[in-house]
This record gives structure tokens, sequence and C-alpha cells, in this order.
């Protein structure tokens, strides 16, 4: 627990005041500023956060929220082509039928990405994030992550990319113990974007392992994720695509489930966005999410769903 406490408190911390100083350095010689802030509300169906979040409730099917979301940007593009960027997304989901899986999440962001040669063939971007999740009557977890992503820019239309990634997540031992996790993630990419239209795809390959305190919460993640954009006129667009992961677990699930859990998770949809003025934008998405686990329990499969509208702002 101390090897831990040290990892994600003291390293992690390291890294983020570290990389907040590059962050702030940037904005000595601004070339021009962008901020705005929007407010969604959607209705929707899924179970990312159902199937994780509270192991002591068994997801046997996808669940349906109401998910109300708040996101700050600020953006300062420099006159040398960098970009120094921050982010504040607050959501809140309630679950109608699951009240103890109501969640108010933060995440706070700050990015900073700067090109490494004069023919701007190659950029570096580093980005930190703090979250923190609230249940209604107690904290849920902290987490903290850091990364850095490299990118080779070949032409106009094709980029290959390199990320890395550290974090550590503090959970609250009051609502069940041994989930504090170390991440690391390493992931390859490419995107392509059209050269006349602006459609863009972009393909992934990761590997993600995930060290807790509890062995039957030690994973390795082994992933491939898949989206496409296409804007079909100025104000309607249409983006969708896929993902798929293998994880494995290294210890058993529980007393009464003394196997090690290993499943196949699939998700695919597709949303399209309709901007009906400056302020107003609408959104509707379907899709598919199936996990196949060693762990009847985990196991589930069904269609997915939201229904939203996106107001700006500023």
């Amino acid at each position: 627990m101390q090897c831990c406490v040290k990892y994600g408190k003291s390293a992690l911390r390291n890294a983020v005041l570290g990389s907040s100083l590059i962050l702030m350095a940037g904005t000595l010689h601004a070339d021009d500023t962008a901020f705005w802030a929007t407010q969604s509300f959607s209705i929707e169906r899924g179970a990312d956060l159902a199937t994780e979040d509270d192991p002591a409730f068994a997801a046997t099917s996808l669940e349906n929220r109401l998910n109300a979301t708040t996101e700050l940007y600020w953006r300062n593009r420099l006159n040398n082509g960098s970009v120094l960027s921050f982010r504040q997304t607050i959501e809140a989901l309630a679950y109608p039928e699951h009240d103890t899986l109501n969640r108010l999440t933060s995440h706070s962001e700050a990015a900073f990405r700067f090109w490494l040669d004069d023919t701007k063939t190659w950029s570096l971007q580093l980005k930190s994030r703090l979250s923190f999740s609230q249940a209604p009557e107690q904290s849920v977890y902290k987490r903290i992550r850091v990364g850095a992503t490299l990118r080779y820019h070949l032409n106009k239309q094709h980029t290959f990319r390199f990320r890395a990634r550290l974090g550590y997540r503090d959970q609250n031992d009051l609502r069940f113990s041994g989930f504090d996790q170390r991440e690391t993630l390493i992931e390859l990419g490419h995107d392509w974007r059209h050269s006349k239209n602006g459609a863009r795809l972009s393909t992934t390959l990761y590997f993600e392992n995930r060290s807790a305190d509890a062995i039957k919460y030690i994973y390795d993640e082994y992933g491939l994720r898949f989206r496409v954009k296409h804007a079909l006129s100025k104000d309607l667009s249409i983006n969708g695509g896929f993902s798929v992961y293998q994880r494995i677990y290294k210890g058993p699930f529980s007393a009464s489930l003394p196997i090690n859990r290993d499943e196949v998770r699939f998700k695919a949809g597709v949303e399209v966005t309709k901007r009906f003025s400056d302020r107003i934008t609408g959104f509707a998405r379907i899709g598919w999410d199936e996990n196949q686990s060693s762990i009847y329990l985990r196991d589930y499969a069904g269609a997915t769903f939201g229904l939203g509208v996106t107001i700006n702002l500023n």
C-alpha cells in the first residue's frame, strides 16, 4: 500500500506540477485565444458506469440514465504554432432504477501541444487530468493521469501517433477495499482526413495494465478502436465506430466464484448531430454493447441509445 501511495501521490503529482509549469510558460507569446462553454442534457441507455464502478451491483442488463454535462474549454494558440488548452467537465448521472449508482464526476484537464521541428513533421502533446467522482452520500474515487502523445504528420491526410499514459486511482475504501489502481497505457494509432470533404477516420491499437492492491482487480487489456466522422452538410454530421477489447484478470473473482475473470467486450454505435442555431445542437445515437465474461454476473448484451441537446453558453 505504501508503494501505491508513493506512486500515486508523489511521482504522478510531481509530473502534473511539472507539466503544468510547462503549460503556463506557453502563454508568454499568445497569438489568439478562444473560450467556449456548453451545457448538455440527454437520456441514455448504457453500462459504462454500472459494470465497473460498483462491484456490489451485478449488471445483467444495460441501464437507463439521465445525463447533464457542463463543459468549459479555453484554448490559446501561440504564434509559433503551439497550442495551450484547459478543459473542465462536470458530469451528473442519475439512474432512475438504481439510486446508488448516481454520480457527480469532475474532470480537469490541461494540455500543451508543440512542434519538434521546423518542417512541422513531428509534434508532441503533454496532458494531465484530475478526476473526482462523488456518490450521493460519499466520494467514489479520485484519479490522476499524465501522458504524452508523439505524432508524425506524414502529410495533410495521414498522421501516425504514439501515446503513453500513467495514472493512479484512489478508491474510497469505505465502499470497497483493494481497488486502488496504478494504470499504464501504451497506444498506437493512425488518423486519416479526406482532403476535400474533411471526413476523418481514426484507428487505434492499445494495451493497458491496471495493477491494484487486491489481485482480483489486477488485469491486462488489449483493444482496438475505430472511429469515423463525416459532415453531411454545414449543419448536419454523422460519426460512429466500434471498439473491442479482451480483459484478463489475475485473480479469482470471489470466494463464491473462485475463477479468474476473463472477458471480451464489443461496442458499436452511430451518432447524428444537427445544429439548429448558433446556440442549439441536437444529437441522437444508437448502438450495441456486449460483454462476454467468464463470470455470469458480468454477462450482458443489448442495444444502447442516447438522445439529447447541447446549448452553447457563450
